[in-house]
């Protein structure tokens, strides 16, 4: 997997959790602001890089933590067999748990 297809990958998951943060909310979102601060997240990523070998994407995960954290969805980052490897683990099941989200469909 390239470092952009992961960038975009993390990219796409940081918009749908955002989205959902926001679906939750009683106010509208400013969907400008959202593509706005969705595209800083995406550029961000990619500007790490984490190409392989040797893989280094440490600083990529630790930014998506920061960034995940902040905004109170519980994350878990996984230091891997390789130096520098890691990977970032965060489910809808725990951000559930911690914000009181309600399922957008049922």
């Amino acid at each position: 997997m390239t470092a952009v297809f992961k960038g975009l990958l993390v990219a796409a998951t940081t918009a749908w959790v955002s989205t959902l943060a926001f679906a939750q909310s009683a106010a509208a979102p400013d969907w400008t602001a959202l593509q706005r601060e969705t595209l800083e997240h995406f550029q961000a990523l990619v500007r790490f890089d984490t190409q392989d070998p040797p893989g280094r994407e440490q600083e990529a995960a630790d930014y998506l933590q920061q960034v995940l954290t902040r905004e109170g969805i519980p994350v878990q980052v996984f230091t891997l067999d390789k130096p520098g490897s890691a990977a970032v683990e965060t489910s809808y099941n725990s951000l559930r748990q911690t914000r009181a989200v309600q399922p957008m469909m049922s």
